[in-house]
């Protein structure tokens, strides 16, 4: 019986290590991890305002660059460990040329990997596989985007009037 309490007080005191790590681990070190993955696959974030709480890191009026090119301006985008969060985006340079300009809300859930996003394009659900490492996304695409940008819908296979598109990394 004495295990069982050791067990317990070891466990309370790994969960209470945890969230005052947490709290008070400088959250500047999230930003600054995940602009580096990002500069490794030539992608460049460009905020005018960067905020940090104690489980988030928010950047405001951001311009995201792909090989010194601009590919997006988005409004508001906000990391944590468990969600990546993006509104207000507006398509630049090529981007603008595959897809409607106006994107509105975009989420990713890294650990389920859940995939969620709704613009001028439709509504965008997908999931992505870890293990497998593939990602597939199921588009229901607008008027405007059936009727403008065809070229990007022939990638997707259409299937009871969705669009699916698998992909491995």
């Amino acid at each position: 019986m004495i295990w069982l309490k050791r067990i317990g007080a070891f466990s309370a005191l790994l969960l209470l290590w945890a969230a005052l790590t947490t709290l008070f681990v400088p959250k500047d070190r999230l930003c600054n991890a995940a602009l580096d993955a990002l500069a490794k696959r030539e992608v460049t974030l460009c905020y005018e305002k960067r905020e940090t709480s104690a489980l988030s890191c928010r950047m405001r009026y951001t311009t995201l660059l792909f090989a010194h090119s601009p590919v997006a301006k988005i409004r508001t985008l906000a990391l944590t460990p468990l969600r990546i969060e993006a509104e207000g985006i507006v398509l630049q340079g090529m981007a603008r040329d595959a897809l409607p300009p106006r994107i509105a809300h975009i989420e990713v859930l890294p650990l389920s990997g859940d995939i969620r996003a709704r613009g001028d394009f439709g509504t965008l659900q997908g999931k992505i596989d870890w293990r497998a490492r593939k990602v597939t996304l199921r588009l229901e695409p607008s008027a405007r985007m059936t009727r403008d940008y065809r070229g990007t819908l022939r990638y997707f296979k259409r299937k009871n009037g969705k669009y699916l598109y698998e992909t491995a990394f």
